[in-house]
């Protein structure tokens, strides 16, 4: 037993369906506006992606700026008279805040900055320590935070490096693991 598809043309006599014609005619747009559909979605998701990377490279920024721009202030710092210590607690959050950044790198160079800082506050508190010995016509800011005018220059300019692509996540990484033996 076969079984035929009929339909209202075939009821009347005329020949079977055409499906070459059906396939041409309705088959191959309909996969047209799927192709297009998927490569559209695609496109979308791409650019979705591009624009997320960018936002957090621009986030970022924002939080290096800031690191710099505090770490620019220890290049130059005169305790006597600016205030520092509101200083360092910003900038120890900045670089917190850059930890907790997708991406390895970010992660490498906020643990190398949470090294540098520690070091960077042992430096001022020695400082601080010998400016208290000296007597006040001895006291020259130049020359007791000549390592921490270093350090901070230092820093800011290996910073600066890494954000050029100059100096590359491994080298914050031996550098971080230097800093961590030399405070235990």
């Amino acid at each position: 037993m076969t079984l035929t598809l009929t339909t209202p043309a075939t009821a009347t006599g005329s020949a079977g369906i055409d499906w070459w014609s059906v396939l041409t005619d309705a088959g191959i747009p309909a996969l047209a506006l799927l192709l297009s559909a998927a490569v559209a979605i695609g496109l979308a998701r791409r650019e979705r992606r591009a624009a997320d990377r960018s936002r957090l490279l621009e986030r970022r920024d924002r939080m290096l700026e800031g690191i710099l721009s505090e770490l620019a202030f220890f290049a130059t710092v005169n305790p006597e008279a600016e205030p520092w210590a509101d200083h360092f607690r910003v900038l120890r959050a900045q670089v917190v805040l850059l930890q907790t950044l997708p991406g390895a790198s970010n992660l490498a160079a906020g643990r190398w900055l949470a090294a540098e800082c520690q070091l960077g506050t042992s430096q001022m508190a020695i400082a601080m320590q010998t400016a208290d010995q000296l007597p006040a016509s001895m006291r020259d800011p130049l020359v007791y935070m000549e390592d921490t005018h270093r350090w901070a220059q230092r820093t800011t300019l290996d910073l600066a490096k890494w954000m050029r692509n100059d100096l590359r996540d491994e080298d914050l990484r031996a550098r971080e693991k230097t800093l961590t033996k030399l405070s235990r």
